[in-house]
């Protein structure tokens, strides 16, 4: 399997290590926007290779959307013309807004993340191993996913290490809220 991650700080850094760590993906790609974090990325080596979007997107059996919520909200439209086999995922923290923006037609395809982990740092330095292995992740809306799609992302979160939870969006950003404050 192939791993595209865009964005490769904290989330997405910490996730190429262990999809890497745990040989999940025999290649891991990595989209990052800047020439620093290009060269930090590498010099980490967080993923195999950097590559344009359209490359990770055409090369990828997995994209991990590992940007903050706006942003990813700005990527799905990148997404319409994806292949039905490929799984999106998002790690973002708020699941309703975002599960919205989805458009119908990759739906099936969009698997709504959220690992309950975190630090306060980012960038590629940030990116941490044994990350997330023991923590909880919650899965949204699944009733909304292909089967491949759902198998996909529960065998990746099981394989690292994870408890997965199955959540309605509205009520995990509820849930989000409480222990967040």
């Amino acid at each position: 399997m192939t791993v595209g991650i865009i964005g490769l700080g904290l989330m997405g850094g910490s996730l190429a290590k262990a999809v890497k760590k745990y040989g999940i993906a025999n290649k891991v790609l990595g989209y990052v926007r800047n020439e620093k974090q290009k060269q930090e990325v590498l010099d980490y080596k967080l993923v195999d290779e950097v590559v344009d979007i359209e490359r990770l997107k055409n090369e990828s059996d997995l994209i991990v959307l590992a940007v903050p919520v706006d942003t990813i909200i700005n990527f799905i439209p990148m997404f319409l013309d994806i292949d039905e086999k490929t799984t999106i995922m998002d790690l973002g923290s708020t699941k309703e807004f975002i599960v919205k923006n989805v458009p119908e037609e990759i739906r099936p395809n969009f698997i709504a993340a959220h690992p309950m982990v975190g630090t306060e740092k980012n960038g590629p330095s940030a990116a941490i191993d044994n990350f997330y292995e023991g923590n909880t992740v919650v899965l949204c809306n699944l009733e909304d996913n292909g089967f491949q799609h759902v198998k996909r992302a529960q065998s990746l979160f099981q394989e690292i290490g994870m408890r997965i939870v199955k959540m309605d969006a509205t009520e995990h950003d509820i849930h989000a809220c409480y222990m967040s404050h």
